[in-house]
Parts: structure tokens; C-alpha cells; sequence
């Protein structure tokens, strides 16, 4: 829930009041921490056959051994099929066609090749219609006014980002449907055209300051040619600012230094961080072998300040790789986690605690990957930092020690964290809880109180009508006041939401674990993707610290085995 996105406001905005839901949930998925920690949610099926194909080949050609990863997203695959209602409305045949195959025991090679051979046909028969019928069943809920309005955006922003969307470019297209003629023409109109979008033409320019390592008793400015002679073969151009201002027409001159010299790679793209990405990837490659043979030194990807400009469409914009890598943080020294943490790691404490040196170990990795901004090193620093932690006698490999423990870390205290996060909804949207018997401080320093005195509300036949009107001044968060009554009123509810919750975070790590495989084998990886996946691994490592160390704190041994 983003704050600013009540329904008065919208309105005045000239925002339509058909509109109201889609665009609040259309911002609130497309806030970028809200997309990189939840978006596992809301895998598609296209991407789902994509990723389970690859598992399959992977394995038939002997790069994994083992069938994790595969079983886990057949499973993943199954589940989505059956809740898809575009599949279940356009394509039943095929939708019929899957669920039969997927449901089949992989017990052999030759079953293994069918299955690839099925998913490989329904996703040439999906991939030039899917999108279509998908867009025209999220403006059906749209106009309708569907429940089925959050699932559908979900799985629309999706096939967005798998086309190479950024989720910022994302989130501001869709303040276009405030403003004419977007706001006449609809939500179709919008959506089809991004989704129907052709990729365009940037040209990124780097500032040209690597540090050239002279050699062959050539001087520093002779070595420094050379390297751009390496460059232009790899196909990136060294331009100063002025002859940079003479090819591209609409440029903002503001941006560039006229003497200043700039790597310029070309790449296509959908927006300007995409664009920026992709730039980025391409001049890893070439300054990766340049500093291997040490033509330059060791470079990093933070130095790097970048000026993106669409050939297409002149339009300018600078950024900083941080604008493109960013990560959040997800606790602070101010919590009671922290200080459970201390007692334990302290060298006033007991420093004999079973948990110390998996905390410090754990901690260390985190920090090496917070401090990196390369993707790859972002990502396998903190799954290490996440194996430190889940190490334990208790299962055979580490992954499965990892399977085991961070699903039950982040289920053991679901409910609590779901509620918290509908307060924090309530206080972006100016909701105050003061009702006609009681209030209730919503920045109470004791969370659990809070959160125990907002289930009462819910469950008081006062109180409740009370708060259910505070929420109808936000489309989103009366919708999700909803769910929440049904999940505090029905218990059968709950346990379903846990369960699931529970399955999706263990089909998930196994993907995660995948990523983290074709990292060690191949030393990069190059999809978008890469950045949430190394959202959600910092979000695991946040909740499974903070379980650990509340386990511990009421645990005398202290041991996770």
C-alpha cells in the first residue's frame, strides 16, 4: 500500500472511480521493495514452462544431478494451471493437455523427455496468444470490478517484467491514466500498448575513467589508446561530450562535459533502467577481460555513473548503478532483534553459544554482499550468508537444510507479520485507529501488543463495522481489510494461508537454488531477475535472523538441529 493513494485523492487527481483499485494495486506492486520481496507470488505460467524446461535439460545433460529443482516446479507449474482463469477461459484444451503431463511420476529419462516435449509444444501454441487473452481478462475484471483484479495485475506485471520491463518504468506509466488522452482512452488502451511495446534504441554513455595499466614500455596516454582500440573491437566507441552532442540530436547538453571522454554502448530496451542494466552487462563483459590480462585495473560496477539517452524518442536521463542495484534495509539496530543478537554474538555473553559463530559467519557474508554491486557476487554472498545460518547435522545436504528451516522461520510467525502489515497499510493511508470504546496506539513501541489488540478489533462485533468503514477510504485496503476478517474469523482459512505460504517459500528456494548453481558454474547472470531474487534472499536472511534469535532467547540450548 503506497501512501498518497486514498480515493479522494486519486479522484482530484483526475483519476477515474473505475480506475481507483487497479491503480492502487498496479503502484503498490510496482513500488520496487514491495516488488522485489513478494514478486515469487506471482510467477507466470510461461515463465513457470520456461524455467521447468530449463531444469529438465539441465539435468538430461548432466549439469545437476539431482531431481530438486525439477520436482519443485512441476509442482510450482501444476498449482499455477489450476488457478490460471485465463487458461481455464481460453485455453482448456491445452490447460487439459498439462495438467495431465505435469501429473505423470517423472520416474524415467524417456518420461523426463516427454514431459520437456509437451511443455515445449503448449508454450509455442501460448506465447503469441497468452498475452492478448490475458490483457483482455485483467480489463474484464477492470470493468467489472472483479475480486480477480489483484491475481490478474499480478500476472500482467510479470509477463511485463519478463519482457524486460523495469518495475520503475512500470510504476510511472501508470500515472498516465490521470492525464488526457490516456485517461479517455482506458485501462485497454494502456495496457495494450504496453504490453504490445517494441523494444527501442539507446545509446549509454560511462565516463571514460578506467585505470589504464601501461606496458612494453609504452607511455600511460599510448596504453590508454590501446585500451580504447580494445574497446571499439569489442564494438564500444570512446567519444568526448562534444562529438557526442554532433550524432545525437536532442540530447541534453547539460548532462555532458565537452572534454570529458565516455564509453558508448548501444542496447536495446523498453526504458531507460533497462536500458541502463543491459549497458551495464555489456561493459562487465568487456572490462572484466580487460582486467584479467590486466590491461585496466580491477574495476567496479559502483564507480560507474551512467547518462541513457533513447535514440527514439530524445529523451535523457542520468543515473547511478545504485539507481538500478539498490537493496533495502530490512533491520536496524533499533530492534529487539538486534539486541537479541547481541546477547548472543556480545563477548560479554556466553561466547560458547551454539549460535554465535553461524550468526557472525552469516553476518560477515551479508555485509561482503551489501558492500559489492555486482549482481552475481550481490547474490552468492548472501546465499552463503543464509547457508552459514542453516548449517545443521540435522539433514544430509545443505540444501536441504535450507528447505527445511527458512520455511518454518518465516511461517512460525505469519499471521503476526500479515497483521503488522495491514496496520502499517492503515497508517499510509491516514487510518487512525480511535474508535467509539477504545484507541489504539499504532506506533506502540511493543508490536506484539499491537498486533494483539488489532486481532481484538477485528473480533469485536463493535469495533469491527467500526473499522471496516476507516478502510473504505482506500479501494486496496478496504479489499485487504477483507481478507484479513476472513483470516482472523475463519480458522480453516488461516491454516490454508500458512500452508500455502509454507509451499510457495520451499518451490521458491529451490529456484533461488537453481540461480545460485548457474552463478557458480557460469560466473554470471545477465536476467533482470537476478536483482529481486537478491531482494528475496535478503529478505529470508532478515526473517530467519530474526526467528533464530527469538527461538534462542526462549530456548536454553539454543540449537536449530
Amino acid at each position: 500500500m503506497l501512501k498518497g493513494t486514498n480515493n479522494e485523492k486519486l479522484i482530484g487527481s483526475g483519476l477515474k472511480e473505475e480506475h481507483l483499485l487497479f491503480y492502487q494495486i498496479w503502484k503498490e506492486l510496482t513500488e520496487s521493495k514491495t516488488f522485489d520481496t513478494y514478486q515469487y507470488k506471482s510467477v507466470n505460467i510461461l515463465n513457470g514452462i520456461c524455467e521447468l524446461v530449463h531444469d529438465i535439460e539441465s539435468y538430461l545433460d548432466g549439469n545437476t544431478h539431482t531431481m530438486h529443482t525439477i520436482d519443485a516446479m512441476r509442482e510450482e507449474l501444476l498449482a499455477l494451471i489450476k488457478r490460471d482463469s485465463v487458461m481455464v477461459g481460453e485455453f482448456p484444451s491445452l490447460r487439459n493437455r498439462l495438467l495431465q503431463s505435469l501429473s505423470k511420476k517423472l520416474d524415467s529419462t524417456s518420461r523426463l523427455k516427454g514431459l520437456r516435449y509437451q511443455l515445449k509444444y503448449v508454450y509455442s501454441k501460448l506465447e503469441s496468444a497468452y498475452d492478448e487473452a490475458l490483457t483482455k481478462k485483467l480489463v474484464e475484471a477492470i470493468e467489472t470490478g472483479a475480486d480477480t483484479q489483484y491475481q490478474l495485475t499480478a500476472q500482467y506485471i510479470s509477463r511485463c517484467v519478463d519482457m524486460g520491463w523495469f518495475v520503475k518504468a512500470l510504476s510511472a506509466k501508470a500515472d498516465t491514466l490521470k492525464q488526457e488522452p490516456a485517461r479517455s482512452k482506458g485501462t485497454d488502451s494502456f495496457l495494450f500498448k504496453l504490453i504490445k511495446a517494441q523494444k527501442q534504441n539507446f545509446s549509454v554513455f560511462a565516463p571514460f575513467r578506467l585505470k589504464v595499466v601501461p606496458k612494453d614500455g609504452k607511455s600511460k596516454e599510448e596504453y590508454r589508446e590501446a585500451v580504447i582500440r580494445h574497446l571499439s573491437s569489442f564494438g564500444i566507441e570512446v567519444k568526448t561530450g562534444i562529438e557526442i552532442e554532433g550524432f545525437c540530436v536532442g540530447i541534453e547538453k547539460a548532462e555532458l562535459k565537452d572534454t570529458q571522454q565516455y564509453m558508448v554502448v548501444q542496447t536495446q530496451a523498453y526504458d531507460v533502467f533497462s536500458a541502463a542494466h543491459f549497458s551495464i552487462i555489456g561493459l562487465s563483459e568487456v572490462l572484466n577481460t580487460l582486467s584479467f590480462f590486466t590491461a585496466i585495473e580491477s574495476w567496479s560496477v559502483s564507480d560507474i555513473s551512467l547518462i541513457v539517452y533513447n535514440t527514439q524518442s530524445p529523451y535523457t536521463k542520468s543515473l547511478k548503478a545504485t539507481d538500478v542495484y539498490r537493496t533495502y534495509e530490512y533491520l536496524d539496530s533499533s530492534s529487539k532483534v538486534y539486541e537479541r543478537a547481541e546477547r548472543i554474538i556480545s563477548p560479554k555473553g556466553h561466547c560458547g553459544h551454539p549460535l554465535r559463530q553461524k550468526l557472525l559467519s552469516s553476518f560477515s557474508y551479508a555485509n561482503l554482499s551489501r558492500a559489492s554491486m555486482a549482481l552475481e557476487e550481490k547474490y552468492m554472498n548472501i546465499w552463503i550468508a543464509i547457508e552459514s545460518l542453516c548449517r545443521s547435522d540435522a539433514q544430509e545436504t545443505i540444501i536441504d537444510s535450507i528447505l527445511t528451516l527458512v520455511p518454518n522461520a518465516l511461517c512460525l510467525r505469519y499471521l503476526y507479520r500479515l497483521v503488522r502489515n495491514f496496520v502499517e497499510d492503515c497508517s499510509r493511508c491516514d487510518v487512525e485507529f480511535v474508535f467509539s470504546t477504545k484507541s489504539i496506539d499504532m506506533k506502540m513501541g511493543d508490536k506484539d501488543r499491537l498486533v494483539t489488540e488489532t486481532i481484538a478489533v477485528f473480533r469485536d462485533t463493535t469495533l469491527q463495522p467500526e473499522l471496516e468503514e476507516k478502510c473504505r477510504c482506500n479501494s486496496l485496503l478496504h479489499q485487504r481489510y477483507q481478507e484479513m476478517f476472513q483470516l482472523l474469523t475463519d480458522p480453516q482459512t488461516l491454516i490454508d494461508k500458512v500452508e500455502k505460504h509454507h509451499t510457495t517459500v520451499r518451490w521458491h528456494l529451490n529456484r533461488l537454488y537453481r540461480v545460485r548453481n548457474e552463478i557458480a558454474h557460469s560466473g554470471v547472470l545477465q536476467e533482470i531477475s537476478a536483482i529481486r531474487y537478491t531482494e528475496h534472499l535478503y529478505d529470508y536472511l532478515a526473517t530467519l535472523v530474526s526467528e533464530v534469535t527469538r527461538f534462542s532467547a526462549a530456548n536454553a540450548t539454543g540449537s536449530l538441529g
